[in-house]
């Protein structure tokens, strides 16, 4: 089994902006090395011949942009306080 330091633990919560209570740092400290060994597993899985399908026959499909009426905008602009033409009015928050 992958072993995971007490450093590269709180790497990890740090990089996945999670607060870790000592009691979650030892649950996980307990599973991510399972998940490690999990993905080394599938690195080993011979997949030469297996064909790449959905990325060779992608492609972009273009439409053209149409404006068209909103209900919606008009009901949210019927409750704002403030508004300039068809905008909202707020107070500046630069300087």
């Amino acid at each position: 089994m992958t072993k995971i330091s007490k450093d590269e633990l709180e790497h990890l919560g740090l990089l996945s902006r999670l607060k870790l209570t000592p009691e979650e740092d030892q649950e996980f400290a307990e599973q991510i090395p399972a998940i490690l060994d999990w993905v080394d597993q599938l690195k080993e899985v011979d997949v030469s011949d297996i064909q790449v399908s959905a990325k060779e026959k992608a492609k972009n499909v273009w439409r053209e942009d149409k404006v068209l009426p909103s209900e919606v905008a008009d009901k949210i602009l019927t409750n704002v306080p403030k508004k300039e033409g068809r905008h909202i009015k707020v107070k500046s928050v630069f300087k």
